[in-house]
C-alpha cells in the first residue's frame, strides 16, 4: 500500500492531549506522568505476571509486522494498565561493501595459498591481491560464499603481495535509510492503523526496531542501494556540475565514465591510504587508479549518509507520530544526528543503565542524558532498559535507581525483569512516587568534552549540577598535581572549567586580557575575582570554577611554580650526573619570556621541557605506541582523547591469519633496576587474555583490573615486573589473532615501582 494512501486510513479515534513541560515531565491529559514500571516482551502471559505484582506501567516489546499485537492490547486494557510499545524486531540494517583495507587482510601472501573464511551473511566478496610495496593491482575475483564460508585460492605475483577482502555485507551499525526504511515504515503504519492500541497507549519506542547503532556515516562502508546510489548521484552533480571535476576531486580519471549515475557505483579499495590505490567499478569489475591521499571520495560519501539519517529518519518519526499520535521517543544508541541535531522530531529519549553503585549507575546514563540535555526545547529522558544489579547487601534498590537517575533529570523508570521480588518492589516504589515530588528537581548540566574524561567524570557535582559527558571540541588541561582542569568548545559556549585537587585555595590565574572575563563557581560558592596584574585571582575550590567570556585559556600560578621547581630538580641532578640539558635549559627559558604575551601558550613549552627532561633523567622508557614503527597492527588512527591524539589500532574482523599481531620497539639506552610494564590501551575484556608482552625472552600477562580510565574506553593495563639487559633490549606487545578484534595501544611504559597512572600523564618526578 502506498505510503500517503497509509496516511489517510483511520487514526486513533479522540486522542488526548499530551506535552512535555520545561521539567521534562510528559503531561498527558493535564497530569504528569511519571511512570516507574518493567519492560517485559508483548507476551499476554508476561504482562499477566507483572500485572498481579501490582505494575501497572510497562514497555511491551512487538514487532513492526504487528504480530501478537492484538493480543498484548486485549490484555493490557483488561488489565488497566499503562504501555509504552516497543519495536523490538531488528531494524533494516544496510548491505553494502565494508571497505576495511587495514583489517580484513593478509600480509605477505604465499605464492598459492587456499582460504576457507567464515563469513556469514554476505552475498559474497571481492578478493584482491595488490602490491604490498605500491598498492599496484595483481588480480581481482569476486566469490561467493558456500555455507557461510568463502571458499577460495589466492595467487600472489611475488612476495611482497597482499591479500585483501571486501565482503558485500550487512552493516552491524549503519541502519537502512534507502529502501529498506521505506518497506519498515509502511509495515510499522499499516501496523498502527490496522490493529490500534487503547486508552492505555502511552507512547512508542524505537521506531526503526531494534538498532546495534546509530550515527555510523563515518564508517568504512558503501550502501549497495539502487536509492542510495540515485541520492549520491543527486548530491555528486549538485557538488561539482560536472562528471569531469568530479574526477578530479576524487583523484581519478577514466574515459570509460559515463556520468554521475556511473561514479555513484565506484567504490574505493582503499581507506586512509590502506589498500590498493583503486576504485573499482561494482558494475563492470574494472579498477581505475587514483591517489588516496588526496580524493574527496569518503568525505562525499558520508556527507550523502548523514543526511539521509538525519532526513529520512525524522520523516519517519512524523509519520508515526501523525498515525499514533503519542510520544515517540528513540533509545540512545550512539551519537547521532538523528537526535543530537537541536531540531529533532523526536519526542524524547530513552536510556540504557546499570550498576552497582550510585557513580557506575551515572556513567551507565550520562552520554544519553547529555544528549537529552542539549536539545533545544524539553526532552522526555525515560530509563527504559533498566539492569538491577544482583541482590545482596549494599545492592540498589528499585528505589535507589529511581533517586539517582531522577536526579539526572529521568522522569520514567523501565526495568527489564520479570522475577516477581522485583516486579513487586518495582510496584511498591510506584505507589510511592504516585504522591509526586521527583519532577520537581532540577537538574543543571556542566558538559565535559569526551576527550577530558578524567580528570572530568560523569557525577553528581554540588548545587544540582551535574557532569555530562558531549561530542564537543576540547581536552584535558595539565595543571600539575594540585589544579585540574579542562576546555570545552562547542558553537555559542565555550568555557575553561578548573579546580582545585586538593583544599581549596586562593590563587592568580595568568591572563593576558581580562577584559569580559566571568567567573562562576557551580558549588554556589563566592569566588571573590580580583583583577590583578598579569591576571585574576579567584577562590579555587574542588568543585568546577567555570571562566567564561574569553578563549583564552587561563593558567595557575601553582601550576607554573611547580613546573618550575620540578625543572630545577632535573637541572641539579643532570649536574651531578653530567647529562646536557642544554637544548632543554634554552627552550625552557624561551616559554618563560612567552608567558607575558602569552600564558598558556608559554606554559606548554615550560611542560613539554619538563617532559622531556623527566624522560632523559628518571629512569623509566615512555613510548607512544603509533610511532613504533615494527607493527603489523591495522593503521595509526586520531584518537583526540589519547596521548598526542592518536593511537595504534588493530581491527580484525576474521581470523585470517595464523600469525600474532604485535607492535615492537628496540631500546638501546635502558634504564636499571626493577621496572614494572604498564600499558595504555583500549582493550575488550573478552580480549584481554589473548594480550601478552615480552621483554627479551620473559612473557608477561595482565595483573589485575584496568585503572585510571581515561577519554574514550581507554585505561592503564600492569603486566608485572621485569629487568633490562645491560645491552639491546627489545619489548614487544602481542595479541593472539581472533575473529572480532577491536583494540587500541596509546602508551607503553616501563617505570619504577610504585607508578601510578594518571590518564596521559608521564611521571615526572626526578627519581622515576
Amino acid at each position: 500500500m502506498p505510503f500517503v494512501a497509509l496516511l489517510g486510513l483511520v487514526l486513533l479515534a479522540q486522542p488526548i492531549e499530551w506535552s512535555v513541560d520545561d521539567r521534562r515531565t510528559l503531561v498527558w491529559g493535564g497530569h504528569p506522568y511519571v511512570p516507574v514500571g518493567a519492560r517485559i516482551k508483548g507476551d499476554p502471559a508476561e504482562i499477566l505476571v507483572a500485572n498481579q505484582a501490582g505494575v501497572k506501567d510497562v514497555i511491551v516489546e512487538l514487532p513492526a509486522n504487528g504480530s501478537g499485537w492484538a493480543e498484548a492490547f486485549a490484555t493490557l486494557e483488561q488489565a488497566g494498565m499503562r504501555y509504552i510499545v516497543a519495536i523490538g524486531s531488528l531494524a533494516p540494517m544496510s548491505q553494502g561493501f565494508a571497505v576495511e583495507p587495514q583489517s580484513y587482510r593478509v600480509a605477505k601472501l604465499d605464492p598459492v595459498r587456499d582460504f576457507s573464511v567464515p563469513l556469514p551473511g554476505a552475498r559474497f566478496a571481492l578478493a584482491v591481491v595488490a602490491s604490498a610495496r605500491d598498492g599496484a593491482v595483481v588480480n581481482v575475483q569476486r566469490v561467493q560464499p558456500e555455507n557461510d564460508r568463502l571458499v577460495f585460492t589466492a595467487r600472489a605475483a611475488a612476495f611482497d603481495s597482499s591479500l585483501y577482502l571486501f565482503p558485500n555485507t550487512i552493516s552491524l551499525s549503519l541502519p537502512s535509510y534507502w529502501e529498506g526504511l521505506d518497506a519498515h515504515r509502511d509495515e510499522l503504519l499499516r501496523s498502527l492503523a490496522s490493529i490500534k492500541p487503547g486508552p492505555g497507549f502511552r507512547g512508542l519506542l524505537n521506531p526503526m526496531g531494534r538498532l546495534m547503532g546509530m550515527g555510523s556515516a563515518a564508517g568504512p562502508f558503501v550502501p549497495d542501494s539502487d536509492l542510495f546510489r540515485l541520492e549520491f548521484a543527486r548530491y555528486l552533480e549538485q557538488k561539482y556540475r560536472s562528471p569531469q571535476t568530479c574526477m578530479r576531486a576524487w583523484s581519478m580519471s577514466s574515459a570509460e565514465i559515463t556520468g554521475f549515475r556511473h561514479l555513484a557505483r565506484m567504490v574505493p579499495l582503499w581507506r586512509n591510504q590502506k589498500g590498493p590505490r583503486v576504485f573499482w567499478d561494482t558494475g563492470t569489475d574494472k579498477t581505475v587508479p587514483c591517489e588516496p591521499r588526496n580524493s574527496a571520495f569518503w568525505s562525499d560519501v558520508e556527507q550523502v549518509v548523514a543526511e539521509a539519517e538525519t532526513r529520512r529518519y525524522a520523516r519517519l518519526v512524523q509519520a508515526v507520530q501523525s498515525v499514533a499520535r503519542v510520544p515517540v521517543l528513540q533509545e540512545w544508541a550512539g551519537y547521532a544526528s538523528a537526535y543530537e541535531l537541536k531540531g529533532s522530531s523526536l519526542t524524547g529519549l530513552g536510556v540504557a543503565a546499570g550498576g552497582d553503585s550510585p557513580l557506575a549507575l551515572a556513567q551507565s546514563a550520562g552520554a544519553a542524558v547529555g544528549t537529552a540535555f542539549r536539545w533545544n526545547g524539553p526532552c522526555w529522558i525515560v530509563g527504559s532498559n533498566l539492569t538491577l544489579p544482583k541482590r545482596g547487601d549494599g545492592a540498589l534498590s528499585v528505589g535507589d535507581y529511581v533517586q539517582e537517575l531522577g536526579s539526572m533529570g529521568m522522569r520514567g523508570w523501565f526495568f527489564r525483569t520479570t522475577d516477581p521480588k522485583a516486579l513487586a518492589e518495582i510496584a511498591q516504589e510506584a505507589n510511592a512516587r504516585a504522591l509526586g515530588g521527583i519532577e520537581s528537581v532540577q537538574p543543571k548540566p556542566l558538559f565535559y568534552p569526551l576527550n577530558a574524561a578524567n580528570p572530568a567524570h560523569t557525577m553528581r557535582l554540588p548545587n544540582g549540577w551535574w557532569w555530562l559527558p558531549a561530542p564537543a571540541s576540547g581536552n584535558r588541561l595539565d595543571f600539575g598535581s594540585s589544579v585540574q582542569g579542562y576546555r570545552y568548545s562547542e558553537p555559542g559556549r565555550s568555557f575553561t572549567a578548573l579546580w582545585s585537587a586538593g583544599e581549596s585555595r586562593r590563587l592568580r590565574l595568568r591572563m593576558a586580557n581580562t577584559k569580559g572575563v566571568q567567573v562562576q563557581a557551580v558549588d554556589g560558592s563566592e569566588p571573590n575575582p580580583r583583577i590583578v596584574k598579569g591576571g585574576l585571582e579567584v577562590t579555587l575550590t574542588n568543585a568546577p570554577l567555570l571562566v567564561l567570556g574569553t578563549e583564552e585559556v587561563p593558567v595557575p600560578d601553582s601550576a607554573v611554580e611547580e613546573t618550575v621547581k620540578a625543572f630545577d630538580a632535573f637541572l641539579a641532578l643532570a649536574e651531578r650526573t653530567r647529562a646536557d640539558m642544554t637544548e632543554e635549559r634554552f627552550f625552557f627559558k624561551d616559554g618563560v619570556n612567552a608567558m607575558e604575551r602569552n600564558p598558556f601558550g608559554g606554559y606548554e613549552v615550560l611542560r613539554t621541557q619538563l617532559q622531556r627532561a623527566s624522560r632523559r633523567l628518571s629512569g623509566y622508557v615512555w613510548l607512544e605506541a603509533e610511532n613504533l614503527r615494527s607493527t603489523n597492527f591495522s593503521e595509526v588512527r586520531a584518537e583526540p582523547s589519547a596521548s598526542a591524539r592518536s593511537a595504534l589500532v588493530l581491527v580484525s574482523p576474521l581470523a585470517l591469519d595464523v600469525d600474532n599481531f604485535y607492535v615492537e620497539s628496540g631500546l638501546n639506552l635502558a634504564p636499571s633496576g626493577e621496572l614494572e610494564v604498564w600499558v595504555a590501551a583500549r582493550i575488550e575484556p573478552k580480549a584481554r587474555k589473548l594480550v601478552r608482552f615480552r621483554v627479551n625472552d620473559q612473557t608477561l600477562r595482565i595483573v589485575g583490573d584496568p585503572v585510571s580510565e581515561y577519554g574514550a574506553g581507554f585505561a592503564w593495563y600492569r603486566f608485572g615486573e621485569t629487568r633490562l639487559k645491560d645491552s639491546q633490549n627489545t619489548v614487544r606487545l602481542e595479541v593472539e589473532p581472533a575473529e572480532g578484534l577491536d583494540l587500541a595501544v596509546d602508551l607503553i611504559a616501563l617505570v619504577r615501582p610504585g607508578f601510578r597512572p594518571n590518564a596521559t600523564q608521564p611521571p615526572l618526578g626526578p627519581v622515576g
